[in-house]
């Protein structure tokens, strides 16, 4: 969900255009490795912050976006947030070829 600061900016022609544009470059496709899941989300590769939020060569650059499933980008956006220290949810638990919960270390390398 997006932040307060951002609403306005995923809202807008502009980021839909973007969007849109982005999924279609990487053929809706998932961009993590490994993964073949059909893209319901674009990630930014830097993250939008209220310092940054008017910065077109962060918001909109292609270079900075990335299409992604929705779980590969809950797993990003947990490592994220470890890495930040401001981790404020559990681990993500996803599961592996056998049907097990394994705890996700990184974008689809998995602890075990």
């Amino acid at each position: 969900m997006a932040r307060a600061f951002a609403k306005a900016f995923y809202n807008s022609s502009v980021w839909k255009e973007v969007r849109e544009s982005i999924l279609k470059r990487d053929s809706y496709m998932c961009q993590m490795a490994g993964c073949h899941n059909p893209a319901e989300e674009v990630h930014h590769k830097k993250e939008l912050t209220p310092d940054n939020i008017n910065d077109t060569s962060i918001t909109v650059n292609p270079d900075n976006l990335i299409s992604l499933c929705g779980k590969c980008h809950k797993i990003i956006t947990a490592r994220n947030k470890r890495e930040q220290g401001t981790e404020d949810i559990l681990p993500v638990v996803v599961f592996d070829e056998s049907g097990y919960p394994v705890i996700a270390d990184s974008p689809l390398g998995y602890t075990n």
